[in-house]
């Protein structure tokens, strides 16, 4: 599994490198693909519990997820008119759990996701991107490889068994020194930097229960099989959707706070 892990990490790490580091339309497309494809996973999954959502969902959420590309309040107008195709398409179709599903998951998905373009497209944008990318890394590798080889005292076994507080803890100090680090390459404040490598670190690992308690909920290991060691797409991506979004508010929160500027 270590190996598979290692061989798909070569493959794919260059390629959401450069998606990152380049932005633009190369960087819309790696988010839109990331809606769609995890949108398949996530209405997969939601299947196995009898809840059927339309097979239009994926492609909305890539849509949602895409929209980031235009200004920021495109993202309201696309999710707006998404969220009421899935209504309607989810009340005829499935039910009322069918509507409910598909409205979280483009929430989930899509505007998630779309923040962390609007994160991509905004001032100084690379910078803070590759931030995000930098400590949700740090965190999942660092909580992954301690909480195997030390980890003793379970989170939340009826979620994820094989997390631990220690995994857990190791991985939000991995973030704070990963944003420090990557901060040191810009003029950005030490201490902000520490304190939104937690944050960015506490989200990401939020983001990954939250994935697991979907897997929990439809009985599957994995959410996909796409990625060779990793599983689905939301089993490598889940923790960047939540460390986007929180992101997104640390950088207005910069501005506001320490550059001294309104957005």
């Amino acid at each position: 599994m270590l190996r598979e892990r290692v061989l798909s990490a070569v493959v794919f790490v260059p390629i959401v490198v450069a998606a990152f580091y380049f932005g633009g339309a190369m960087f819309y497309v790696f988010l839109g693909a990331l809606a769609f494809l995890g949108g398949l996973e996530y209405r997969e999954m939601l299947r196995k519990k009898d809840v059927e959502i339309h097979a239009a969902f994926p492609f909305l959420a890539a849509i949602v997820a895409a929209s980031s590309a235009a200004r920021p309040w495109a993202i309201t107008v696309a999710l707006v008119g998404a969220a009421m195709i899935v209504l309607v398409l989810g009340l005829w179709r499935g039910g009322f759990a069918s509507a409910v599903g598909g409205l979280a998951g483009l929430v989930y998905l899509g505007a998630f996701a779309a923040l962390l373009g609007v994160l991509r497209g905004a001032f100084g944008g690379r910078q803070w991107a590759f931030l995000v990318l930098g400590a949700t890394w740090a965190t999942d590798v660092v909580a992954y490889f301690v909480g195997s080889f030390a980890g003793r005292r379970r989170i939340a076994p009826g979620i994820s068994p094989g997390k631990t507080w220690e995994g857990a803890v190791s991985g939000v100090i991995a973030a704070s020194l990963a944003a420090y680090g990557l901060s040191r390459l810009w003029e950005m404040d030490p201490l902000f930097a520490l304190m939104a490598g937690a944050l960015l670190g506490v989200a990401a690992e939020l983001g990954d229960l939250v994935e697991s308690a979907l897997k929990r909920f439809a009985g599957v290991k994995d959410s996909g099989k796409i990625i060779p060691g990793h599983g689905g797409v939301l089993d490598r991506f889940d923790s960047l959707l939540f460390s986007g979004a929180t992101g997104l508010f640390l950088h207005l929160l910069y501005r506001i706070l320490i550059l001294g500027r309104i957005p």
